[in-house]
């Protein structure tokens, strides 16, 4: 029984969107897969975002939480932590695990992994949330300088200019965010960000 490799194809079952599989595969390979504790954690997180990704957001906390009592110094366990929490709208849940994601994986804040992209604009969400707008732009705009290809990023931007009265740069980020729009990425639907577009286009209007 090779439990890593049901690891890795539950993984890319994850990519091709069939999520029951995934976490059929990643539950096997953790209860009878033998695993060290890397790929032990691997599991649990593959088997936290399947949960994620069909709202079963008790499933992933309790993988998440392991993860993070097996490897409290792994950056990857905090930030989904945090990503959960912005999901349920507990705005400051999530700033403290992403901050202490960003301990481990950027401390000095002076990393150039495009992959902290998404972090960033995770902790500027958060940031929204607690109606802390000046430091959300700042992470927003370093989100955009590690990855300019993010759609989520220019949607979430676009509230922070908007709430700093600047309608035209907020309506200039959303649509950009709708043009790069992709429901893999993002869980908002398409339906939503259509219908902020509009009404942001009757604002600047006005």
């Amino acid at each position: 029984f090779d439990g890593a490799g049901d690891v890795k194809t539950a993984w890319a079952a994850i990519e091709a969107r069939q999520y029951d599989q995934s976490t059929r595969l990643a539950t096997r390979a953790i209860k009878f897969g033998r695993l060290n504790t890397e790929d032990l954690s691997n599991a649990l997180e593959c088997r936290a975002k399947a949960s994620m990704r069909t709202s079963h957001l008790d499933h992933a906390r309790e993988d998440l939480d392991r993860i993070v009592a097996l490897r409290p110094d792994y950056a990857g366990g905090h930030f989904l932590l945090g990503e959960l929490c912005l999901r349920e709208k507990r705005f400051s849940e999530a700033l403290a695990d992403i901050n202490q994601g960003f301990k481990f994986a950027d401390p000095d804040g002076k990393s150039a992994n495009r992959f902290l992209a998404k972090r960033y604009a995770q902790r500027g969400v958060a940031q929204l949330g607690l109606k802390a707008t000046g430091a959300a732009m700042a992470d927003l705009n370093h989100s955009v300088e590690l990855d300019p290809n993010v759609p989520e990023t220019y949607y979430f931007r676009s509230f922070a200019f908007e709430r700093q009265k600047l309608l035209p740069r907020a309506l200039a980020d959303m649509e950009k965010a709708e043009q790069m729009y992709d429901s893999n990425l993002f869980a908002v639907p398409r339906g939503d960000w259509l219908y902020r577009l509009q009404e942001l286009r009757e604002k600047v209007k006005q």
